[in-house]
């Protein structure tokens, strides 16, 4: 009689399954959050209601990507793949700071940074752009583009206090600058604005 019981629970488990995937599938929006969301949903019903563990591997990479992205812009979906990835790599460690930084979000600051200063000259700008800072140690200065992809980066020198970079290859638009020390830790984010 248990095992009946048991049986049926599985058969309820898995029609439910089928059920929520079939809705799952209807979710047709381009937004990231959205998507993010369908995909920890289909992995999350393909492999753990319906233990087919061994499809892991074919949702690895897609998880994992979904979990190293800033709270802020891919969604609520980035904590649970944050907790289905440890499934796939106990290790994994996530900058949430630096990443939503990247994509032009203020995460946190825990302090205030007064060793460094970080400024962009002239901005707008059309074909260079004069970076002053000052950092302790060498410093990378990384440009990305208003989704967050990396677009130029730039290794800074700790003795220099001014660069020139030529930024007349990147198209018109809105970029975002970040100072990033060899901690990895960020000295600051300044909006870059480009005009051919």
């Amino acid at each position: 009689m248990r095992q009946a019981a048991i049986a049926n629970l599985n058969t309820s488990i898995n029609s439910g399954a089928d059920i929520l995937q079939a809705e799952n599938a209807q979710i047709n929006s381009q937004e990231i959050y959205e998507q993010n969301e369908k995909s920890v949903n289909e992995f999350y019903l393909n492999v753990i209601v319906k233990k087919q563990f061994h499809l892991i591997p074919s949702y690895a990479s897609q998880i994992i990507s979904i979990a190293q992205q800033c709270p802020l812009s891919g969604g609520p979906a980035v904590y649970k793949a944050r907790s289905l990835a440890r499934l796939i790599d106990s290790s994994l460690r996530y900058e949430d700071e630096l990443n939503c930084s990247l994509n032009g979000y203020i995460w946190k600051l825990s302090k205030p940074n007064t060793s460094s200063t970080f400024s962009l000259f002239p901005n707008p700008s059309c074909t260079f752009v004069n970076v002053s800072y000052q950092l302790k140690s060498m410093g990378l200065l990384i440009v990305n583009d208003e989704i967050g992809k990396p677009v130029m980066e730039v290794p800074l020198d700790s003795n220099q206090k001014t660069i020139e970079i030529d930024i007349s290859q990147l198209q018109n638009g809105i970029y975002f600058c970040a100072l990033i020390n060899s901690d990895k830790t960020i000295e600051g984010v300044i909006k870059l604005v480009v005009i051919h």
